[in-house]
Order: C-alpha cells, then sequence, then structure tokens
C-alpha cells in the first residue's frame, strides 16, 4: 500500500503546485537536525550563567529515553557574565548533563549526567569548569525536588541506592525491559505474573524499592544516609535544621460515588507528609493517614512551623484542610476554617504562604464571596485585598509587613492592615522564574521578591517597592534569568524559521549575542501568517491562524491541511516551538514546506454542549468557509481540496468531524481515543508490567471523567453521553479516507485507534492503521519520526490533487449537499437477525 501511494504522490507533485525561484523549503531532516535550548540559569552572586543546549534529535543513538530525551541530548555551557565580553565555554565533554541547583554562593552547581543507561550526581565548580561525580543515583521529582544545598559544603539528595533509574528515565523502555524477561519466565515454567487488588485487597500490588534521604558533604567526601522511604520531595527548614520530605503513601481508590480526578485529584497515590531533625534523626509523621495536597510545602521564616494542605481518605480537596504544624512536636492546627481556598486543578495547587509567621491564603469565605487574600491571626482572619478592584491568586512577594501584586497591569503594595497602595502605573507584567516548572511546587510557591516588567523596563519587586534595573527588556524576546547584581539579563528569541538565540543585556543596555542556535535555517524562509476572524459557536469573535508557503505558488493554489483540537483557542499565532517533542507528530513548518496551506482553527466549546463532539463538522467546515471568504486570502488556498491532520485529543477531533462531514477529502488521526468506554477502563501499557510505580486506572477514567473528554462520570451512569462522544460509535457514516497512527506504548491505548480501524475495516472504507513499536505518545526515533511524515504526505498527495477528482469533490452526487454527512444506511432486510433464545 505505502508502495502505491508513494507513486500516486509522484504523479500527483504537479497536481498539488509548487513554488516558484524561492529558497529551499522546510523539511523533516531539518526538524531532526534542530538544536535547542534549555533551562537557563544565573548563580546567587550573579557571576555565573549555566545553560543546557540540546543536540539535534538525529545525532542521539539510542532513542528510549521518551520523555527524558531533551535531558539525553542536553550539555551545559557557562558563561562568566562578569568579563566584559562574556564567551561561552562547555562545561564537559559528555552529553546527558543537565543542571540541578546552585550553591548558595554560587561556587558550585549539581548537575546530573545521563548515559549509557545510568544516571549519576555531579558537582560543578563553574569557574575551573571542574565536576566531581559521585556514586550516587539521584530520584528525579517531578512537582517538587530530590536535591537541596544545605550549606556551601553539604546537599542533601534523594537517591535510589540500588542505581535503577528514576521512572521517567525508565517509562521510555520499561515494557522493552520487563515483558522478556516475564515471557522467558513463563515460558521455563517459572511462572510470571503481577498482582493487583481493589477494596480491601488494595495493598496487594507489589511496592518499589525504597529511595534513601542522603547527606553529603564534598569537603570529607562522607556520605551519610538519614532515612528510608518512598520520598518525592524535600524542603529544607530556613534555619537548616529540619526538612520536610513528601513520599507515596496508599493508593487513592475513588469513592463509590463521586469524581476521579478533578475535585479528587490528579494522583493516584496519597502524599504522606514527614518532618526530620537533622542533628538527631528524629523523624515525625503529623498524619500518617492524611494525604497532603504536593503542591504546598511552606516554611515560616523561623522554621518552627510549617504550612501544609490535608484531606482524610475518601475526601475530595475542597474539603480539605489548611494546617499549621509544630514542626518541634508534629502537632498540626487548622487555621482558617471559616474560608475555603481556591484551589486550582490538573495538578491542585492552593495558593498560600507566610506574611511573617502568620500564614496567609487565596481564598473565599465558606459562606460565599469573591477570593482575596487572607491573614490568619490567632483571634481571627485579616482581608488583606478587599481593598482592590479584584485581587490575583499570584503574589509578586510577601515579607514580614507587606504583600506586592499585580492587578489590572498595576503594581500595588498591600501592607498588613490592608491598606493598599499603587507603586506604578503599568502595564507590569511578572518575568517567571528561569527553569522553574510552570505547575511545579517551587513555583506556586509566593516569592520573597520578583523581576517584572514594567512600562518596558526590568525591575525588581519586593516588599520594599520597585528596584528598577538597567537592563530593558528587547522587543518580542522572552528574559529568562537575570543577574541583580548587574542590573543585566538573558534574553532568548526565538524565530519563526527555527532560530533561536541567546543574548546578554548588559547594564548599560549593550547587547551581546552568547549563542545562535540552527543557523542553517536562517536562509528558509518561515511560512506567511495571516490571521482568520470569525464567529464562535456563541457568536463571540475568534482568531484561527493560515500559515501559507513562503512565496506564492505557481499554478493552482495549494490545497489546506486542518489541524484541529477540540477546545483550544489561539489568541496568538501558534508556531512551532524549537525542540518540542510535539514536532515529530505534528509541524507546520514541514506540512508548509511540502506545499501545503495550514490552518490551526480556535474551536472553543459551545455554551451547554452535550460533550466534546458535539457540532464538530459544522464549526470547522464554517471556520474553513470563513477563511476563503476573507478577501485579502482570496486564491491563497484550494477550499475544494482540505484534509485533516490531528494529533492526541486532536486525533480524537478528526475522528469524530469525519463522521459529521464530508468536507475534508483525506484524514489523520494521530494518538487519539475514539471510544471513551475502552478509553475509562484501560490501564496504560506501560504501566501494566510495573505495578510498584503506582495503580493507574484512575488517570484513564480521570482523564474521561473530567479531562477534556468531560463525561461527568463513569460509564454505567451516563451510557448514552458516553456512546454520542465516542467517534466509533459514528463510523457508519465515515466516508472519509483515514489514516490512524498510534505508538504501542501511549499512555492513550493504542486499542483507540485499533477500534476505530476495526469499526472501517468492518464496512470496507479506506482506512489505514499505522503502529509505531517501542513509541509513546510522541515519536523520538527519527527512523519512525521519517516515515510517519513520509506516509502521511504520500497519503495526503493522492487525496489533494487537483483535476477531475477536485471537479467530483465540488459537484456531489444529486440529493447529497457539499461537507453533509450521508444519512446511516439502510439495513438490509432481516439485518441484524434476532437473537436466538439459549
Amino acid at each position: 500500500m505505502r508502495s502505491r501511494l508513494l507513486v500516486i504522490a509522484l504523479a500527483t507533485q504537479v497536481a498539488l503546485g509548487s513554488t516558484g525561484a524561492s529558497a529551499r523549503p522546510f523539511s523533516v531532516d531539518d526538524l531532526l537536525q534542530e538544536q535547542s535550548l534549555g533551562r537557563t540559569l544565573i548563580d546567587p552572586q550573579g557571576r555565573w550563567a549555566m545553560i543546557e543546549r540540546r543536540d539535534p534529535l538525529r545525532t542521539l543513538g539510542r532513542y528510549d529515553a521518551y520523555l527524558e530525551t531533551p535531558a539525553a541530548l542536553s550539555r551545559v555551557l557557562v558563561v562568566d557574565l562578569k568579563q566584559p565580553a562574556p564567551s561561552v565555554r562547555l562545561l564537559h565533554a559528555g552529553r546527558g548533563v543537565t543542571l540541578s541547583a546552585f550553591s548558595p554562593s554560587g561556587a558550585r552547581e549539581a548537575v546530573t549526567r545521563f548515559t549509557e543507561g545510568r544516571l549519576t550526581l555531579g558537582v560543578a565548580t563553574p569557574a575551573t569548569g571542574a565536576v566531581r561525580w559521585l556514586p550516587i543515583t539521584p530520584e528525579i521529582s517531578t512537582l517538587g525536588q530530590s536535591l537541596a544545598w544545605l550549606s556551601e559544603r553539604e546537599l542533601l539528595v534523594i537517591a535510589r541506592p540500588d542505581h535503577s533509574l528514576p521512572w521517567p528515565l525508565r517509562e521510555g523502555h520499561v515494557s522493552a525491559d520487563t515483558l522478556p524477561r516475564l515471557w522467558a519466565a513463563s515460558a521455563e515454567g517459572r511462572g510470571a505474573h503481577t498482582v493487583v487488588g481493589s477494596g480491601r485487597y488494595r495493598d496487594l500490588r507489589r511496592r518499589p524499592s525504597p529511595r534513601v534521604l542522603l547527606r553529603v558533604n564534598l569537603a570529607t567526601r562522607r556520605v551519610t544516609p538519614l532515612a528510608q522511604g518512598e520520598f518525592i520531595d524535600l524542603e529544607i527548614s530556613p534555619d537548616r535544621r529540619r526538612v520536610a520530605l513528601f513520599e507515596t503513601g496508599a493508593d487513592v481508590q475513588p469513592r463509590e460515588v463521586g469524581p476521579v480526578q478533578g475535585e479528587a485529584g490528579t494522583a493516584t497515590q496519597a502524599t504522606v507528609l514527614s518532618i526530620l531533625t537533622l542533628a538527631s534523626g528524629r523523624r515525625i509523621t503529623p498524619c500518617a493517614t492524611c494525604d497532603a495536597l504536593s503542591q504546598l510545602l511552606a516554611w515560616s521564616p523561623s522554621g518552627r512551623l510549617l504550612l501544609s494542605f490535608m484531606r482524610d481518605p475518601g475526601q475530595v480537596w475542597p474539603d480539605g484542610r489548611l494546617m499549621v504544624i509544630d514542626v518541634a512536636t508534629g502537632a498540626g492546627e487548622q487555621v482558617g476554617a471559616g474560608l475555603r481556598p481556591v484551589i486550582r486543578y490538573r495538578p491542585e495547587i492552593v495558593a498560600a504562604g507566610w506574611m511573617g509567621e502568620r500564614p496567609i491564603v487565596f481564598a473565599r469565605p465558606r459562606t460565599g464571596g469573591r477570593p482575596d487574600w487572607y491573614r490568619l491571626d490567632p483571634d481571627g482572619v485579616v482581608d488583606l485585598t478587599q481593598g482592590l478592584a479584584d485581587t490575583p491568586r499570584e503574589l509578586s512577594s510577601v515579607n514580614s509587613d507587606s504583600l506586592t501584586m499585580i492587578a489590572r497591569d498595576a503594581v500595588w503594595r498591600i501592607d498588613r492592615d490592608g491598606a493598599a497602595r499603587q507603586l506604578s502605573a503599568g502595564p507590569a507584567q511578572t518575568v517567571r522564574e528561569p527553569g522553574a516548572r510552570p505547575d511545579g511546587r517551587q513555583a506556586s510557591a509566593p516569592p520573597a521578591g520578583s523581576w517584572i516588567t514594567d512600562q518596558g523596563r526590568l525591575s525588581w519587586l519586593d516588599g520594599d517597592g520597585l528596584h528598577p534595573a538597567q537592563a530593558a527588556p528587547p522587543g518580542s524576546s522572552r528574559i529568562v534569568a537575570v543577574s541583580r547584581a548587574f542590573g543585566a539579563a538573558l534574553v532568548r528569541t526565538e524565530d519563526p524559521r527555527g532560530l533561536e538565540t541567546l543574548d546578554w543585556i548588559s547594564a548599560d543596555a549593550h547587547r551581546r549575542r552568547l549563542i545562535t542556535l540552527n543557523p542553517q535555517l536562517a536562509a528558509i524562509p518561515p511560512p506567511r501568517l495571516r490571521s482568520v476572524v470569525h464567529r464562535g459557536p456563541d457568536g463571540q469573535t475568534l482568531t484561527s491562524w493560515l500559515f501559507l508557503p513562503a512565496t506564492p505558488v505557481s499554478g493552482p493554489p495549494p490545497p489546506l491541511v486542518v489541524e484541529p483540537y477540540a477546545g483550544a483557542s489561539y489568541p496568538f499565532a501558534p508556531w512551532d516551538v524549537p525542540g518540542g517533542l510535539r514536532n515529530s507528530m505534528l509541524n507546520v513548518r514541514a506540512l508548509v514546506g511540502h506545499g501545503y496551506a495550514v490552518l490551526v482553527p480556535s474551536l472553543p466549546p459551545p455554551r451547554g454542549a452535550s460533550g466534546p463532539m458535539a457540532g464538530l463538522g459544522e464549526r470547522l467546515n464554517a471556520i474553513v468557509d470563513a477563511a476563503a471568504a476573507t478577501p485579502d486570502l482570496k486564491d491563497a488556498f484550494d477550499p475544494t481540496r482540505v484534509a485533516l491532520w490531528g494529533y492526541s485529543f486532536g486525533g480524537y477531533t478528526v475522528d469524530a468531524a469525519i463522521g459529521q462531514t464530508e468536507r475534508f477529502r483525506a484524514a489523520i488521526a494521530i494518538s487519539g481515543p475514539s471510544d471513551f468506554i475502552s478509553q475509562w477502563e484501560t490501564m496504560p501499557a506501560i504501566h501494566r508490567s510495573v505495578p510498584e510505580e503506582g495503580l493507574w486506572n484512575n488517570w484513564s477514567a480521570g482523564a474521561v471523567e473530567t479531562g477534556q473528554e468531560e463525561m461527568g462520570a463513569p460509564p454505567w451512569v451516563v451510557p448514552q453521553l458516553y456512546l454520542a462522544n465516542s467517534p466509533v460509535m459514528a463510523a457508519d457514516r465515515v466516508h472519509t479516507p483515514l489514516m490512524l497512527i498510534h505508538g504501542d506504548q501511549d499512555v492513550i491505548p493504542l486499542a483507540q485507534s485499533e477500534a476505530m480501524f476495526s469499526a472501517l475495516y468492518r464496512q470496507d472504507k479506506d482506512a489505514i492503521l499505522v503502529t509505531y513499536w517501542g513509541e509513546g505518545h510522541v515519536l523520538t526515533s527519527p527512523g519512525n519520526i521519517r516515515d510517519l511524515f513520509s506516509r502521511a504526505f504520500a497519503f495526503l498527495d493522492a487525496h489533494l490533487a487537483s483535476g477531475e477528482a477536485a471537479a467530483r469533490w465540488a459537484n456531489p452526487e444529486p440529493g447529497f449537499a457539499n461537507g453533509a454527512p450521508r444519512p446511516r444506511p439502510t439495513p438490509p432486510k432481516g439485518y441484524p437477525p434476532a437473537a436466538t433464545p439459549r
């Protein structure tokens, strides 16, 4: 079939249209050759910048690191910012090196190295470039941290004593490692099995090997074990006497009636809080049966109190309680009982911290009302922000005397009594902490100060007010790190062509280029971008985005590929991100480089829609029509030659749309669900053979009930809603040729694409199913990426050719309106057969 499609594709290249004399178009090989920048840090004293630079994907060698592939490609660069003309040098010759944290003085930086199937902790000295590698395999914490500096010469690290890889590094090859051993054991008569349980049998599954908390003294080279457990996060107290630890607890099994995920949370296991006194080794657990919110772990400035948010088994998070814990005794006291903290979900975040030794929280009264920041005193609560017209949940700084924040683009200072003073009229916005995860625990904690841009200038904002720096942020560039000591900044610029640069803006606003990535793409012009303004399902004004070949084509206008994603809206143009893993599944520059126009539509759901499938075909048709009717887009693309290409929930969108319209000549659905009932009930393939990593049924069920699918309840409660929103149940209305693409290790099960293919195969309809083995939700093997785009282009070329096929499409059969779905076929007499009595 592939050879036949390639022959057809070659025969139709002229019909698809070709560019005139112009620069070379972007190709899949260019995609595989792209470099990118990762985390960028400046040390606390402002002298050293350390930067992760990722090599091209095609150079890696092994491609089973899955989502940690960027880490496997990373090299660390060092810049001495004190020099008048900073130069960039390589820290270590090897690859797979990533940054962790600077020591308090900035003289050392903890790094990790992932190579040859091992993860190793190291300590680098930026001044000399020397790295001391330690015989320690650190844990990888996905939401908090597994390493912190206790002093200039000591650090604490959560380590894996058996030197096994942390789950994020094993995920891509766990089935390849585990399943052959299990199969071999059964074949040899030894038996192989995994066991999981529910209800009274919930604790049957095997637990992982415990981690160990180590104290590492770099001066004496002494490594001291302090505690053992399934640790996932740590936070050292300000007085350096104690460390708070999070570890995984019992599996979270939902109540018979109630949500999965949503208010119940996304975690599949409870989180248990304990506090370790470093001098004595005494460890206390304030509430062994409680589930602690993993996004809140806040020490008071004195280190005597700890703030946490906890719930009892079976409770949803809105029923949880904010707790102040006396770390000397472990006794906990609920605070703010008359308030209901505002919880942001997926992941669950409660905005709370300390104003001196008094907790503060973003909450609303339990009796109702708007949310505000409250100080929780022993004799009552103080509404600090009631004087503002509206209150942001994010603070720019907090200390014992005041809060600062950006509200309605202006900068405000709020004192202890709630008196508000405007510091600047703005416009102002926060500069995100470099390298921090946007959903990480540290990113959600109220800071002591923040970098902001205010009226076009870079400033430090803390409790004392605004402190303007000398470096001005340049145009559309993004500030990624700031040196407060020098009033200077590192700024990153991403070009639509794929070029990426890092510049140093000095105190006198002098700009110096440090790094330029992908210079080979400079000669390739980016796609031309056009906006398409149209009405949404509820009459609102929306913008979709049309990407066109860099130079107008000669001959027929190019065909159009629509990249839909149900629920998404795009106020800004969605350019490709250099180095993004999503690029391997869907890439605008590659599609435009092949000769297509590409439309990325805004598809928010209609108000009151009964599920995500409602009216998708009609809405997509309307957006394509709006683009075709836009005056300055006349002949920019051929509205009779249109196809769909969607990935993940975009793959679902494609499957759903072609059961509602025949507007599209061909469709490609990658890694998308098609049957909500089977998606709800299936455990992801990568977790089946390793129950010690957690029971992930909640993840699958919760994604369908309270995630993008929005079913709201299990299948037996609302079966018709599941059926009405599962594209496989409308497969008899599909007449669009469909290519389905899936990785066998995808967390969205391969069976989802198999179900759609089986439904079309049963009806002898045009469909192709491509399975990529050893791949997850994104492809990382260059051979598979090349194959995906080659097959997809051949498939689309065959169906998007101009000529007689286009004429037939523009003049449908009598009685069949172009773009409308055919009615369900009438079954032959006697079908389906009557049930045979048993």
